[in-house]
């Protein structure tokens, strides 16, 4: 380590002298040849021809501290590669707000939350659009994609449930902002928000043959989502047939009476894999 760093401060001293020769009308030639020769050094000992980082070779020992240690291994052929970027993912949690036109006496929250759940095999679903009844209404939620060609966009399937007023009697629904069935585009922002585009909320009921009938309740206009803190703002109880079950931090299973649980940091596993989250 020192001995790159030192390295790197010979190579910059040296351009900065080489810049200020050059800008004083003096030799910079001997300067020049000095970083180069920095530059060569931090070339061929801390690279390798790919431009990935040297490690050298080192050993692993155990024994107490001031005692003889005992060799366990040795770490050779070592390469250190900058980490790859990470890639954002739609999954979590989100707080909407919107600004909403009314056509009806109804309450159309302005404020309201939306759950993508992460991908599973049959893809990716939002769960939570508006109200929580989108898992349910729409047997599995609503089907959400990412974009192939750009990972700041992705679309949501319109024309879907998203409240259970009475069952069998009256349910709401979104659509496009025309009220047709166009996909509900999302933009990922650079300070990490999502940009929605304007939909349009419906009543739907049912005439005698069964039939829907529409009435168009709201607009909704300027919708941005703001992912929330890690945590479960829903809550995930522990299923009958033993599908999700919970552990504390040691790895003990917990009751699944979540009531009991708050405030906890516990760990959920469920087949979609495994969370460490804090119970609010």
């Amino acid at each position: 380590y020192w001995s790159y760093l030192g390295a790197s401060y010979w190579a910059i001293n040296a351009s900065m002298m080489r810049d200020m020769a050059a800008a004083t009308g003096r030799d910079a030639a001997k300067y020049e040849a000095m970083t180069q020769r920095a530059k060569e050094y931090l070339r061929t000992t801390f690279l390798n021809e790919d431009g990935t980082f040297k490690l050298s070779d080192f050993f692993i020992a155990k024994g107490a501290y001031g005692e003889e240690n005992t060799y366990i291994a040795s770490i050779q052929n070592n390469v250190v590669t900058a980490k790859q970027a990470e890639v954002p993912v739609w999954e979590g949690e989100y707080k909407a707000t919107a600004k909403v036109t009314k056509y009806a006496d109804v309450d159309c929250p302005e404020t309201f939350d939306i759950v993508i759940d992460p991908a599973g095999d049959y893809g990716q679903f939002v769960t939570t659009f508006i109200t929580a009844d989108a898992k349910a209404a729409n047997y599995g939620g609503i089907k959400f994609t990412p974009s192939d060609s750009d990972a700041d966009k992705a679309e949501m399937k319109s024309n879907m449930f998203v409240k259970t007023v009475q069952p069998g009697v009256e349910y709401w629904k979104i659509k496009d902002m025309n009220g047709s069935d166009s996909p509900i585009s999302y933009t990922r922002n650079a300070d990490g928000t999502i940009s929605i585009s304007s939909f349009s909320l419906w009543k739907v009921t049912f005439d005698e043959s069964y039939n829907e009938v529409n009435t168009c309740l709201a607009l909704y206009e300027d919708v941005v989502a703001t992912k929330q803190a890690s945590g479960i703002g829903q809550v995930v109880s522990g299923n009958n047939d033993g599908t999700t079950r919970m552990y504390d931090i040691m790895g003990r299973q917990l009751d699944t009476d979540i009531n009991s649980m708050k405030g906890k940091l516990v760990i959920i596993k469920t087949a979609n894999g495994t969370r460490k989250v804090l119970v609010k």
